[in-house]
């Protein structure tokens, strides 16, 4: 007599492939976890910093955790000159990007920048070279050094309203940014902030501007119009 077959219940079936699912997810997620190096912070040590990538590139989406540890920052060059890099998706967990973060990321399209951002370092986006138009978060108050040198198809920028200090060299030989609107509020505009930024024809200075330094329209052969307070 052959053995009772007894059928396997749709409840045990659907627990075993949401059991599987649930581990290729976090197998996934560790995969994507893994391709990116860090530091611990002190003396918070339940968060870190990314310091390096050794992904694919393409569009690279920045988790919020990696290991159960909130993701706060990006270190410096931790993306420098990685060619393969096309889009860039930064968390709400991240409140900074530090020095030549993402410079030389010459195929860089887009990259989202999160409200969460309050501070970006010198030369964080320069000479990528790829990179057309970028929103900066209204929690910006400074454009720091050279923080767009060389992104010479940079055609738009757009900045909040909180904005008081453009330092020097920001928009170095940005050589197609057509137009830039200083926020009011701005009180200092540093040396070669607009130099080489061939294509802007106007711009216009608020009443807020107290300093104006030497050299920040230099070489902007397009530039007709200057609209300065009376």
């Amino acid at each position: 007599m052959k053995p009772e077959m007894k059928p396997i219940s749709s409840r045990n079936r659907t627990g075993k492939a949401w059991g599987m699912a649930g581990l290729f997810c976090l197998a996934l997620a560790a995969a994507v976890q893994a391709q990116f190096t860090y530091t611990t912070n002190s003396p918070n040590t339940n968060t870190v910093t990314i310091t390096g990538y050794t992904g694919p590139g393409g569009i690279v989406e920045i988790p919020s955790e990696i290991l159960g540890m909130t993701v706060i920052g990006i270190g410096d060059s931790a993306f420098e000159s990685f060619t393969n890099i096309a889009g860039v998706t930064i968390p709400s967990s991240v409140t900074v990007l530090g020095y030549h973060s993402f410079a030389n990321c010459s195929n860089l399209t887009s990259i989202t920048l999160p409200n969460s951002i309050t501070d970006i370092w010198d030369t964080a986006f320069g000479y990528c070279t790829s990179l057309t138009n970028i929103t900066l978060p209204s929690s910006i108050t400074i454009l720091r050094y050279n923080i767009f040198e060389g992104c010479s198809n940079l055609v738009r920028v757009e900045v909040g309203d909180n904005i008081t200090t453009i330092e020097p060299m920001v928009f170095l030989n940005c050589s197609r940014l057509a137009r830039f609107s200083i926020p009011d509020g701005v009180s200092s505009i540093g040396y070669s902030a607009f130099s080489g930024c061939r294509s802007v024809a106007e711009i216009s200075i608020p009443n807020s501007v107290i300093y104006l330094g030497p050299g920040a329209f230099y070489w902007c052969t397009s530039l007709t119009n200057i609209i300065v307070p009376d």
